[in-house]
């Protein structure tokens, strides 16, 4: 697919039928200041990948990592090349995002990874997804004249001592009450607007409570309990970060293709 659109951009004469190797002297003729790098150590991995595709032949695990290795190298080496000086590790899905205000903070979260500000990238892209939810549901209210995935009022901010209501079980009662039906709520929202709730579930274990207020801003709600610092380390992990990431990203690509 890299070599493909590199012809496209290019504007390379291609075949109708491209062997993987065929694609070296059509950029290479097109390619400005030289020729598409890393031709062998990509011949090595083709040869590799028709033994085992069509000879059954398995590659070992040191041969495996040398070809990730060789692969991510020749995407770093290659792409200036092919894309007016773009480093590899700038491309990033979160510019196809049409949302704007989710763009640009999953922007500023690749940046907070990138300098190894997990907690704080966490934070940053749990905010991205609930404007990603805001901005999709204010798209719908303005084409309907309302929602069409309001589910009652928010019971976010309710507490038993607003409706009256005296007595410690009675309070406690109200409060289960209204805990349960913000989870259905939030779940009924989910499913509605065809994410996998599956995903969404382990998205918001990683992730802080974002909660909008009246005036419209965003409180973040982490829920701390005494940890150790490896712990810590482990509960907001560039891993973590990277699965919450992708996570919005494919939920903003979902919603923008349904509008």
């Amino acid at each position: 697919m890299f070599l493909q659109l590199a012809c496209e951009v290019l504007d390379a004469e291609t075949k109708s039928k491209m062997e993987f190797m065929d694609y070296w002297g059509p950029i290479s003729k097109k390619l400005p200041g030289g020729e598409l790098g890393m031709n062998e150590a990509m011949r090595r991995l083709n040869k590799a990948r028709v033994g085992f595709k069509h000879a059954g032949i398995r590659p070992d695990r040191a041969d495996i990592e040398g070809f990730r290795s060789s692969v991510t190298e020749f995407l770093q080496e290659n792409t200036p090349k092919l894309f007016d000086g773009k480093k590899f590790e700038e491309v990033s899905m979160v510019d196809l995002i049409q949302f704007e205000r989710t763009r640009l903070d999953l922007k500023e979260a690749e940046e907070l990874i990138r300098i190894k500000s997990f907690k704080d990238a966490l934070t940053k892209i749990a905010t991205a997804f609930v404007k990603l939810t805001d901005d999709y549901e204010e798209k719908g209210r303005k084409q309907y004249g309302r929602s069409p995935f309001f589910f009652g009022e928010s019971f976010a901010f309710q507490s038993p001592d607003r409706f009256g209501f005296p007595g410690h079980n009675i309070d406690r009662y109200l409060e289960n009450v209204g805990r349960t039906l913000s989870e259905l709520q939030e779940a009924m929202k989910i499913l509605s607007l065809g994410l996998d709730y599956r995903e969404y579930s382990r998205f918001r274990v990683y992730t802080p409570a974002i909660l909008r207020i009246i005036e419209g801003d965003y409180v973040v709600q982490w829920i701390e309990r005494p940890i150790s610092e490896s712990e810590s380390e482990e509960l907001a992990s560039e891993e973590k970060c990277r699965f919450c990431l992708d996570f919005v990203i494919e939920s903003a690509m979902r919603l923008q293709d349904n509008p």
